[in-house]
């Protein structure tokens, strides 16, 4: 967590994702996916879902061929303000324009693989938000409370100075872009000239050591991106 907002022994709320209407076997590969990202998974029946939908973060269901699923979307969107994803075999624009018609922030195709799975589900997150609140920025495992600049790991609180903050947040809102050298400066230091160089190295040392080394990935002669966990960091 960024300095000022510490709170020994406590656990971010991880992302609360309900997985409706699966198939077993694509529940449970989709439970660990999940798991493994930082979301804390429950597994429902349609009925079920129209109860606990309130209280979650993400709602994935999946989708077949009649109106039943599609109706649960509906019933869903209009319960609470959750990210609402339909997962399904075809893809197709009409599948698209039918699941979005009832109400579903996105589409995903199950024969894609898990990266695009994330990505997806990360890109809705980002700008879903919260009731009540400002939207939390998902990355992975990571996820960022703007509101009380508190950083969480899978879960777990992690400790940042305010500099390691603000430069986590800026890579992370610019998640899939790089960002340039002279740009984290100005934005994270204002322009600061004693703040070039190796100080700004540091401070991407430092979030690699309390994040991993995905966390900060270097686009030599560029600038800074945010990785992923699946990704392997060589040493620069």
């Amino acid at each position: 967590m960024a300095q000022g907002g510490d709170k020994p022994g406590a656990r971010a709320p991880f992302v609360r994702t309900m997985i409706v209407r699966f198939d077993p076997v694509r529940a449970t590969w989709l439970e660990r996916l999940l798991r493994r990202h930082g979301h804390d998974v429950q597994v429902v029946s349609a009925a079920a879902a129209r109860r606990l939908a309130p209280g979650r973060d993400l709602v994935l269901v999946e989708i077949d061929r009649g109106q039943e699923s599609l109706e649960l979307c509906r019933e869903l969107r209009a319960e609470g303000n959750a990210a609402l994803i339909a997962v399904s075999g075809f893809d197709t624009e009409e599948e698209r324009l039918r699941v979005l018609g009832a109400g579903c922030d996105d589409h995903v195709f199950w024969d894609c693989g898990a990266a695009e799975v994330m990505a997806r589900i990360d890109a809705v997150l980002r700008w879903t938000k919260p009731s009540g609140g400002s939207p939390a920025i998902v990355h992975g495992p990571l996820r960022i409370d703007p509101e009380a600049r508190e950083v969480w790991l899978a879960g777990e609180p992690v400790h940042l100075t305010r500099k390691e903050y603000d430069l986590l947040h800026l890579l992370a809102t610019c998640a899939g872009a790089v960002t340039e050298r002279a740009e984290v400066l100005r934005a994270v230091w204002g322009g600061d000239p004693h703040a070039a160089g190796r100080t700004l190295d540091t401070h991407v040392s430092s979030l690699r050591r309390k994040l991993g080394r995905w966390i900060c990935v270097t686009v030599k002669g560029y600038g800074l991106r945010i990785g992923s966990p699946e990704e392997l960091v060589t040493a620069d």
